[in-house]
């Protein structure tokens, strides 16, 4: 929602004045924003076949999504299940990062190796953002 000067975001589902934040159009960002990989990871629950699981995914192109899968630890918090089925599809990222880098144009100089470097969560599912 746009205000007179600048952009109103609502803090509850009240209709009330004082329920809104103002943030000026003038406010600058004073750090780089992060770029990177977007790795996804989701809970699949058990079937009759294959026991509980977390699926990571990273869509490279509208072609091509890579995944990877790894079983639910019940001794590891929900995080680090996820963590660890990130860094398994972060594993399978390093290992063909030449022709990544070479398919979007990075120097070979600047080649190097994926590694998470921030984290995020919505209601379904964790993403890891991986530079």
């Amino acid at each position: 929602m746009f205000g007179r000067r600048g952009l109103i975001f609502r803090t509850s589902a009240t209709n009330a004045l004082s329920s809104l934040c103002f943030l000026p159009m003038t406010s600058t960002i004073t750090a780089a924003p992060a770029r990177g990989l977007a790795i996804k990871t989701k809970f699949a629950g058990p079937t009759n076949t294959l026991g509980s699981r977390v699926i990571a995914t990273y869509k490279r192109s509208h072609e091509e999504t890579l995944r990877a899968t790894t079983g639910w630890r019940h001794e590891c918090s929900a995080e680090r299940n996820h963590l660890a089925a990130a860094q398994k599809l972060l594993a399978k990222l390093n290992a063909d990062r030449v022709a990544y880098f070479e398919e979007v144009g990075v120097p070979a100089s600047e080649y190097s190796l994926f590694e998470i470097v921030a984290t995020g969560w919505d209601q379904d599912s964790y993403i890891f953002l991986a530079g």
